[in-house]
This record gives C-alpha cells, structure tokens and sequence, in this order.
C-alpha cells in the first residue's frame, strides 16, 4: 500500500469510465490515497453526478474535476 501511495499521492489522476460500476470503485480507491487531482470522465452525466456527490461527502479535500 505504501508503494500506491508513493506513486498517487500528490499526483493528478485520470479515471476514464468513473461513472461505471468499475471506474467510480476506482475513483473511490485513488481519492484514499490523496491525490493532488481526480478527474473523473464518463459518458453519464448522471453517474458523474451521484459519484461527485459521494466523493465530496466522503473525501472532502480531494481536489475534483468532473467531464462528460
């Protein structure tokens, strides 16, 4: 776990499909290791939403950008 924590910390990260069963359990994963960015890109508007909505609740200080 320190490894992924070395490599994410501080980083921007892309997660393509965020909206996605698969993608936004990803974007859940990455937020815990304090990411300098997540940007979350997804088809949905609506996934993009509730997961944005989840993520803020969850990890408040995680800079976020979302696209659809």
């Amino acid at each position: 776990m320190d490894r992924i924590r070395d490599q994410l910390q501080g980083k921007n990260v892309l997660v393509s499909g965020g909206g996605g069963s698969i993608g936004s359990e990803l974007c859940r994963q990455v937020a815990g290791f304090n990411p300098g960015l997540l940007v979350v890109l997804d088809r949905s508007e609506s996934n993009l939403y509730d997961l944005d909505i989840e993520l803020h609740r969850t990890f408040p200080k995680v800079p976020r950008n979302k696209t659809s």
